[in-house]
């Protein structure tokens, strides 16, 4: 369901089947683009200590290679939350070009308006794409291991039920490249919060525990009552491979990638 591409110079990864319910969901990585370590690449971030123009030089090229209009774009100030905003036209182009006019306090949007792109920032975390089957409605979302415990992705799906009025057959969800279990190391702490809040199984490891945060995503899902088909995975490991920014491998400073998810216009509206 996921396919690699190349648009403007940028490698991409796109969910290609879904231009015919009117949504595109693409995911950015760190190629692209120049900038001065270590925001080398298509960082697409404000507030990590990078160069304005360069993010939006990087934001610029990436609206143009994925075919979405930045005015009609709306990022968040993630928190590591559960935090759900709903987005319409009064908040187009919320942070957009800088971060202090993103949405405060939440770490997903859902819309149904056309013409809107709903943007998430990620280095390590889950970029996570929710679309109804028939295209009315869709949602971003970060979920870091804060947010995946404490529900954020619970709550995104039910507020996209609710705006789509969707049963949950009827939504796909689309998981993004994001640290894997090979290299998600945590304290016992973190651990025991996997295994009340999941399974055991979601923690592996002799020792020096790793979770699994792909597999704690589809638990989410499942208990939602998303079908296991209906669930794609890129299957990349942002901290394994140098085409992400990743925080783990990068030790604390380092860029964005994004996801990006825009309910299209009409065919006939499209510029």
């Amino acid at each position: 369901m996921f396919e690699h591409i190349e648009a403007n110079g940028l490698p991409l990864l796109v969910a290609p089947d879904l231009g015919r319910a009117g949504v595109s969901v693409v995911f950015s990585g760190r190629r692209g683009s120049q900038g001065v370590p270590p925001f080398d690449g298509l960082n697409l971030s404000y507030s990590v200590g990078d160069d304005r123009r360069h993010v939006s030089s990087s934001r610029d090229s990436l609206a143009a290679a994925a075919g979405f209009d930045m005015s009609g774009a709306v990022f968040l100030r993630q928190v590591h939350g559960t935090v759900v905003r709903r987005v319409g036209p009064l908040e187009l182009g919320r942070g957009s070009r800088d971060f202090e006019s993103a949405l405060p306090g939440s770490d997903a949007a859902v819309t149904a308006t056309r013409g809107v792109s709903l943007g998430i920032l990620t280095a390590d975390c889950i970029p996570l794409a929710l679309v109804s089957k028939n295209g009315s409605a869709a949602v971003a979302v970060h979920a870091g291991w804060r947010g995946l415990v404490a529900g954020v992705v619970g709550n995104s799906v039910r507020a996209l039920s609710r705006l789509a009025r969707a049963e949950p057959s009827d939504i796909l969800a689309f998981v993004g490249p994001h640290i894997e279990s090979c290299c998600f190391e945590v304290g016992e702490d973190v651990a025991d919060d996997f295994r009340s809040r999941f399974s055991r199984d979601v923690v592996a490891g002799r020792g020096v525990p790793h979770v699994d945060m792909t597999l704690s995503c589809l638990m989410a899902l499942e208990e939602e009552g998303i079908p296991t088909g209906n669930v794609h995975f890129a299957g990349d490991c942002t901290c394994c491979s140098d085409d992400y920014f990743s925080f783990r491998r990068s030790g604390g400073t380092t860029g964005r990638q994004g996801l990006i998810v825009s309910l299209l216009e009409p065919e006939g509206e499209r510029g």
